[in-house]
C-alpha cells in the first residue's frame, strides 16, 4: 500500500472515467397484499443506468428469519436486464384457494447497471419490507342446522380487504354460484336468510375479498357447506371420539354415540377438515354404523378434525339433518378428542458438521407435548440421496438431537418411533460442507488462450479463481460470488454448482485498475451450503493496446510537471527534476530531464526513478516507472530523430515498454511503434498513433 499525496485513478484524465460505479437505486417499493397473482416492484431511476438486474429470495414460514422479518442470505437472479424502473413478478399463473405461496414472503434486490460504458454495477438496493400476495378469505365456515331462519357464514379477515363478496351455490363443487351479498371490509360474517322451502337444503358458500389498494378481487375461498335446521331432524350427535390419535400409521379410527329419532332409522354422515384446509371433506354420507376408520388420503404432519351429522327421512322422503357434532379439543390427558393424526416424522431437520462428526437436529413430530415426550426417533444414514438409508441410531424419548461420530454419512433422514410403530421417513437432509480453502484469484495473469478467454471491450482479460476442497469432509460442488467491495455486495456468478476447483470469470464490466473480490460457497448434493471461504481479490491482465494506454497516463502526468521540454529550440536545453505525487515505500520518486547539444544535434535524457503518480481506489500503486525514455535529434533543422530506452513497470501491471522503434518527426513522435511487454506475455509492437 502507498502513502497517497494527491492522485488516484478516480481522478484520472478523461471525463468518461469520472464515473466508475453507479449509485444504488433508491426508494424501492414492493406491493404487499395487493395482487393475488403477482408482486410489483418499483424503484427510482439511477443516473447513467441503462438497465437493472433484479434478484429475489423466497422466504417460507419455517425460515428462521420469517418471524423477525429478516431477509435470507441467498438471492437468485430473476431478470438480469430490466429496462425501466418497474417489474411485475408473476408468482401464480392461476391463483387458487389454498396456494402455499400466500404465506410466503418475497424479498428483492435491485442493481443499477450500464454495460455499454462498463460502469461497475451499483451495490444492491434491498427492500426493507417483503412483498406478499393478496390471499382469499381463509377458513370460511357456515352454520349447519343451528337455526331454521338463517345460515351465518363466517371467515377470517383478509389483509387489505375493502369489502367481501359472498356467493351461494346448490352444487357441492360450487358450480353456478350466485352473488348474494357484499359486506364492508370490517365485517367478516353474513347472515343468509332462509325461506321455509329452503330449510334443510344443502348450500355451498364461497367468499372473495376486494383489495382496498388495487381493487382486485381475490381468488375464491374454500367452499363451506351450510344448511338450516328443520323440524323433526335428529339431535346433534356428541363429539366424534378419535381412538388412534398418533398411534397408527395407516388411518385414524373414530367412533361416536348413536342418537334416535321419532321419524325412524337414523343414519350418519361423517365429515373432516384439517389444519391444512378448512374445507369440509365428506367421508361417508350414509352409514348406520357408529365407527369408522379414516384412510382417505390421510397425510403425515397434519391434524384432522371430525364432525358427524345424524339424519333421517320423513314420510315424504325429505332428508331431515341434525346439526354437525361439536369438535372436542385434546387437553393433554388420555381423554379422547375430535382431533386426530397419524404418527408423523419430525420437521425442521438440519445437520451441522463439526470436527467430531455430524449433529442431526429436528423439531418434535406433531402431537401434544405429553405425546411428544413419549416419542423416540430413529436416525437413518446413506451415502446416496434417494436410496440405501439404514438406521444408525435411536434417541431416547423426547430427544430432538443426535450426534453421529465415527462413520458419518452424506445424507440423513429421521423417523418417529412410538411403542412398536415407526412413522414414514422424513425428507432427506445433508450437512453443509466446510468452507473451501486456499482461495486464489489471478492478478494480471496471462491465462494462455485469448480465444477461449478473450478480453472485454475495455481491454481487460478474465480473472481465474482457484481453490482447494474443504480440509474436512467433501463438497458436491461450488458457487462463486463476486463483489466490487471486500465486505458486501456479493453476487452469485455461477448458475449451476461447479465440480472443478477453478473458474474463469469473463467479466464484461471489468476495467483497468479495478479489484474484484471473490468468495466460494461449498454446497452439498442438495445445492445447500452456508460456509463461505475467505475473500480474495483479483484483476485481469490488460491487452497490449490497453497496457500502453494505462501506462501513458503516468507519463503524461509526469510531463505536465516539466517546463523545459515544452520550450522550443535552444530554450529547451538544460536540466530539471520533478517529483512524483505518490511515495513508494516512503521514498518520493522522480523524473530527471536533461537536454544538451546545439546546431549539430541534440540529446534529451528522461530518467524515471520509482516514479508513481497514481494509486487505484484501494491505495495500491498503479504504475511505478524505472528507466529511460530518451530522444536523439539528428537533424536540428527538421527536428527529426529517434527515441531509445526501456521503461520497467512495477505495481499493479508489471512489464516493460521499449522505445527504440519510435521515430521523432518535427520534434515529436511521428512514426514507428512502442514495444509493449506485460509480464507473462510476449512483446508486441503497437503503433505510436494509439497515443495520439
Amino acid at each position: 500500500m502507498s502513502n497517497i499525496a494527491n492522485g488516484s485513478l478516480s481522478g484520472l484524465l478523461s471525463e468518461k472515467e469520472e464515473i466508475t460505479k453507479l449509485e444504488s437505486p433508491a426508494q424501492i417499493f414492493v406491493s404487499q397484499g395487493m395482487y393475488s397473482d403477482r408482486i410489483q416492484i418499483t424503484w427510482q431511476p439511477v443516473d447513467n443506468a441503462v438497465s437493472y438486474s433484479l434478484e429475489r429470495a423466497v422466504q417460507t414460514p419455517d425460515d428462521p428469519g420469517y418471524s423477525t422479518n429478516t431477509p435470507p442470505d441467498t438471492f437468485d437472479i430473476i431478470n438480469a436486464s430490466v429496462y425501466g424502473t418497474t417489474y411485475i413478478d408473476t408468482i401464480l399463473e392461476n391463483p387458487g384457494t389454498n396456494n402455499t405461496e400466500y404465506r410466503y414472503k418475497y424479498w428483492y434486490r435491485v442493481y443499477a447497471e450500464n454495460n455499454r460504458e462498463k460502469y461497475d454495477p451499483s451495490d444492491p438496493a434491498t427492500t426493507v419490507t417483503p412483498g406478499t400476495l393478496f390471499a382469499p378469505p381463509q377458513n370460511v365456515i357456515a352454520d349447519k342446522g343451528t337455526s331454521s331462519e338463517k345460515i351465518t357464514v363466517k371467515w377470517e379477515y383478509s389483509a387489505n380487504a375493502s369489502s367481501y363478496i359472498v356467493y351461494r351455490s346448490t352444487n357441492e363443487n360450487g358450480a353456478g354460484a350466485q352473488e348474494i351479498a357484499r359486506v364492508t371490509g370490517n365485517q367478516n360474517w353474513y347472515d343468509n336468510g332462509i325461506l321455509t322451502s329452503e330449510q334443510g337444503n344443502d348450500f355451498y358458500y364461497i367468499v372473495q375479498a376486494v383489495n382496498s389498494k388495487s381493487g382486485q378481487t381475490s381468488a375464491s375461498s374454500n367452499i363451506a357447506l351450510g344448511y338450516s335446521a328443520v323440524e323433526g331432524a335428529p339431535p346433534a350427535p356428541g363429539a366424534v371420539q378419535v381412538k388412534t390419535r398418533g398411534t397408527a400409521v395407516d388411518g385414524i379410527s373414530l367412533s361416536w354415540n348413536a342418537v334416535s329419532s321419532a321419524e325412524g332409522e337414523v343414519k350418519y354422515a361423517l365429515f373432516r377438515y384439517s389444519s391444512e384446509d378448512a374445507a369440509l371433506t365428506q367421508l361417508t354420507g350414509e352409514t348406520s354404523e357408529t365407527s369408522w376408520t379414516d384412510k382417505n388420503n390421510v397425510k403425515t404432519g397434519i391434524y384432522y378434525y371430525y364432525q358427524v351429522q345424524a339424519w333421517t327421512t320423513d314420510v315424504t322422503g325429505q332428508k331431515l339433518k341434525s346439526p354437525l357434532s361439536p369438535v372436542q379439543a385434546f387437553t393433554g390427558s388420555n381423554a379422547s378428542s375430535s382431533e386426530g393424526f397419524i404418527l408423523s416424522p419430525p420437521t425442521g431437520i438440519s445437520v451441522d458438521a463439526s470436527d467430531s462428526g455430524h449433529t442431526v437436529s429436528w423439531t418434535a413430530a406433531i402431537g401434544h407435548e405429553t405425546e411428544q415426550a413419549q416419542y423416540a426417533y430413529g436416525i437413518l444414514g446413506s451415502n446416496t440421496k434417494d436410496s440405501g438409508f439404514v438406521q444408525i441410531g435411536t434417541t431416547g424419548t423426547g430427544g430432538t438431537e443426535y450426534t453421529v461420530t465415527g462413520t458419518t454419512y452424506k445424507f440423513y433422514r429421521v423417523k418417529t418411533q412410538y411403542a412398536s410403530l415407526s412413522s414414514t421417513e422424513s425428507g432427506t437432509v445433508a450437512p453443509a460442507p466446510f468452507a473451501a480453502e486456499n482461495v486464489s484469484a489471478s492478478r494480471a495473469l496471462n491465462l494462455g488462450d485469448a480465444v477461449l478467454y478473450p478480453a472485454n471491450s475495455s481491454g481487460v482479460y478474465p480473472v481465474k479463481i482457484t481453490w482447494k476442497p474443504p480440509a474436512q469432509g467433501e463438497a458436491a460442488g461450488y458457487h462463486v460470488y463476486r463483489s466490487t467491495t471486500p465486505d458486501s455486495g456479493f453476487r452469485k456468478i455461477t448458475e449451476t454448482p461447479l465440480t472443478e476447483c477453478a473458474y474463469v470469470d469473463i467479466n464484461e464490466t471489468a476495467k483497468a485498475g479495478k479489484y474484484y473480490y471473490y468468495r466460494i460457497l461449498a454446497v452439498n448434493e442438495l445445492d445447500q451450503g452456508k460456509n463461505y471461504s475467505t475473500t480474495e481479490y483479483g484483476y485481469g491482465a490488460l491487452t497490449h493496446e490497453q497496457y500502453i494506454l494505462e501506462y501513458n497516463k503516468t507519463i503524461l502526468s509526469s510531463q505536465k510537471k516539466l517546463t523545459l521540454m515544452h520550450k522550443g529550440g535552444l530554450d529547451a536545453v538544460g536540466s530539471e527534476t520533478k517529483y512524483a505525487d505518490i511515495q513508494v515505500n516512503s521514498q518520493t520518486g522522480s523524473v530527471a530531464y536533461s537536454a544538451s547539444g546545439g546546431l549539430s544535434g541534440a540529446s534529451v535524457t528522461m530518467k524515471y526513478t520509482n516514479y508513481c503518480d497514481f494509486t487505484n481506489e484501494y491505495g495500491d500503486y498503479y504504475f511505478i516507472l524505472n528507466g529511460n525514455s530518451d530522444t536523439e535529434i539528428t537533424n536540428v533543422a527538421s527536428q527529426n530523430g529517434y527515441m531509445k530506452g526501456t521503461m520497467t513497470c512495477t505495481g499493479m501491471y508489471p512489464g516493460k515498454i521499449y522505445y527504440e522503434k519510435i521515430e521523432i518527426k518535427g520534434g515529436s513522435a511521428g512514426g514507428g511503434s512502442y514495444g509493449v511487454e506485460p509480464d507473462g506475455f510476449n512483446r508486441q509492437d503497437i503503433g505510436y498513433s494509439i497515443l495520439n
